[in-house]
C-alpha cells in the first residue's frame, strides 16, 4: 500500500539535518520527525529509556516528538507514548501527506504515521485533496491495486492481455516506445481492456464516475482473464459499502485521497474474497472428511482449538480469566472474522475476534509489550491472525503492534505456563507459532 520509496528517503537523509545535541533543548511538543533508514527498514521503540524493545516503527514514518531527554526521544505513536534513540530521528517541517478530515481516520488507522489536515501544513510534500489525472489513475490501478495483489514482476511480465491483439494496440498521443515516465502503466490499461485505443489524454481530469467505472472494469478483467471466472463479481454496490467521503457525484473530479482509499479498499475486498473462498473450501473438506489436519490455513468464522506448534499444549482460559497452556484440556474458541485492512509490507491483514464459548473476548492486559498477559473481557478486542503453509501455522498479534507476538510466558511451553506477548524482531520462533484447528460451527 503506502510503501517506502528508498531513493526519496536517501535524498531526504542527505539534505535534512539530524537534530544536533546542542539543539535538543529547543524541541517542543508537537514537533514532527522522520524515522531514519539506519541499518534496516524498521527502528525499535521502547516503553522506557534503555528498556527492552517492545515494537518496531517502519523507517520513513513521521512521528510526533514530545521531548528529547538526553539521548532519548519521547514520541507519540499510535496514541501512546514511547521512547526511541534520538539519533534515529530527523526533524521535518511538515508531514509528508495532508488530507481531508474524513480521510484521516482510514489513512491513520493501524498505520502510525502522522497525517496532517490540508490547509494546516502548507509545506507538506503531498496534498491528497488535489484532483487526479488519467495518468494518475493508470499508476494507481497498476501499482496500488494489481501489483499489491500479484507483485510487480507478475504485473509487468506475466498477467495476460484481455484479448488477442491487445498488446499490439497503440494510443495516438502516447506511443509505447516514448520516454513518458508512466508509459508502462498507461499501456497496461490498454492491454487489459480497461480503456480503448485512440487518445489517452494523460493530463485530463478524472471524474468520480469515470474512476469507479474503470475500477469495476479492472476487477472484471481480473475475474475473467486472470482468475478465469473464479471468485466474486465486483460491483458498484461494493464501492458504496466502502463509504468514500468527499463529493462522490459522478461528474465531480476525483481527489487523490478518494482514489487511493478506493484502491486500498479494493485490494482489501479482493483479499477478503480470497479468504472467503479458501475458508469455504477448507471447512467443507474438513467437515466431510471428519478428521483433523495439523491446522487451518484459512481462518474464518467457526469454532477452533488453538494449540502450540512445537508441543501438544492447548490454549485454555483458567479460572481467573487468564490464558495459559494445558497438556490435558482442550478448550474451544469462537473465531469471528471482522475486516481486512491495508498493511505497509503485506498488502492486507485480516482482523478477528476470539471468544470463549460463553462469549468472553480474548484480549491483552495492557498496551502490547513484553509480558502483556492474555486475558478475557466483555468488550470486543481485535486480533490479527496470519496463517499459511501446508501445516496451517499461524501467528497472532494485536494490529497495534505487529512485533509483539502471542506466545507462552517466558518463552516456555510447559503445562500451566501463562500466555502473553513478546517482542520478535525478525524470524518467528516456533513457540510463537500456533495451530488453529477448525472443529465446526
Amino acid at each position: 500500500m503506502r510503501q517506502i520509496c528508498l531513493p526519496v528517503l536517501f535524498a531526504l537523509c542527505k539534505f535534512l539535518p539530524v537534530l544536533p545535541v546542542h539543539a535538543q533543548a529547543a524541541v517542543t511538543k508537537g514537533s514532527l520527525f522522520r524515522v531514519l533508514y539506519s541499518g534496516g527498514i524498521y527502528q525499535p521503540y521502547r516503553q522506557r529509556k534503555g528498556g527492552d524493545y517492545v515494537g518496531n516503527i517502519v523507517s520513513n514514518t513521521i512521528v510526533e516528538v514530545l521531548a528529547v531527554e538526553g539521548d532519548w526521544a519521547r514520541i507519540r505513536y499510535r496514541g501512546k507514548e514511547f521512547y526511541m534513540w534520538a539519533k534515529k530521528l530527523m526533524r521535518v517541517d511538515a508531514p509528508d501527506v495532508v488530507c481531508s478530515p474524513w480521510a484521516l481516520e482510514w489513512l491513520s488507522a493501524y498505520d502510525g504515521t502522522y497525517y496532517g489536515i490540508s490547509g494546516e501544513w502548507p509545506n507538506a510534500r503531498e496534498d491528497w485533496t488535489r484532483t487526479i489525472s488519467r495518468e494518475d489513475m493508470a499508476v494507481l490501478f497498476v501499482n496500488n491495486i494489481m501489483s499489491e495483489i500479484y507483485g510487480s514482476w507478475v504485473v509487468r511480465w506475466a498477467l495476460p492481455i484481455a484479448f488477442i491483439g491487445a498488446d499490439e494496440l497503440e494510443f495516438e498521443d502516447i506511443l509505447p516506445n516514448t520516454d513518458h515516465p508512466h508509459v508502462h502503466e498507461i499501456y497496461k490499461l490498454l492491454q487489459w481492456g480497461i480503456v480503448p485505443p485512440g487518445k489517452f489524454d494523460p493530463k485530463a481530469d478524472v471524474t468520480y464516475g469515470e474512476f469507479t467505472d474503470m475500477l469495476i472494469k479492472l476487477m472484471a478483467y481480473d475475474k475473467m482473464t486472470v482468475r478465469e471466472g473464479g471468485g466474486f463479481d465486483f460491483t458498484r454496490a461494493d464501492i458504496e459499502k466502502f463509504g468514500i467521503g468527499g463529493d462522490t457525484n459522478r461528474d465531480v473530479k476525483t481527489t487523490m485521497e478518494q482514489a487511493r482509499i478506493l484502491c486500498e479498499k479494493t485490494v482489501c475486498w479482493w483479499k477478503e474474497m480470497e479468504l472467503l473462498k479458501g475458508a469455504d473450501c477448507e471447512q467443507t473438506v474438513k467437515a466431510t472428511i471428519g478428521t483433523k489436519y495439523s491446522g487451518s490455513v484459512w481462518i474464518y468464522n467457526g469454532v477452533y482449538t488453538i494449540k502450540t506448534f512445537e508441543g501438544t499444549q492447548y490454549l485454555v482460559i483458567d479460572g481467573e480469566g487468564m490464558g495459559e497452556l494445558s497438556d490435558v484440556n482442550e478448550q474451544r474458541f469462537i473465531v469471528t472474522y471482522k475486516k481486512c485492512i491495508p498493511d505497509k509490507f503485506r498488502s492486507c491483514i485480516y482482523l478477528y475476534t476470539l471468544q470463549t464459548l460463553d462469549g468472553k473476548y480474548l484480549a491483552l492486559s495492557s498496551t502490547p509489550m513484553n509480558g502483556s498477559h492474555l486475558i478475557t473481557q466483555d468488550e470486543e478486542y481485535l486480533w490479527c491472525i496470519k496463517s499459511g503453509g501446508s501445516k496451517g501455522v499461524s501467528i497472532i498479534y494485536s494490529p497495534m503492534n505487529r512485533s509483539q507476538l502471542l506466545n507462552a510466558s517466558g518463552w516456555g511451553t510447559e503445562d500451566g505456563a501463562y500466555v502473553s506477548t513478546w517482542y520478535v524482531a525478525n524470524s518467528v520462533p516456533d513457540n510463537a507459532l500456533w495451530q488453529l484447528e477448525y472443529v465446526g460451527h
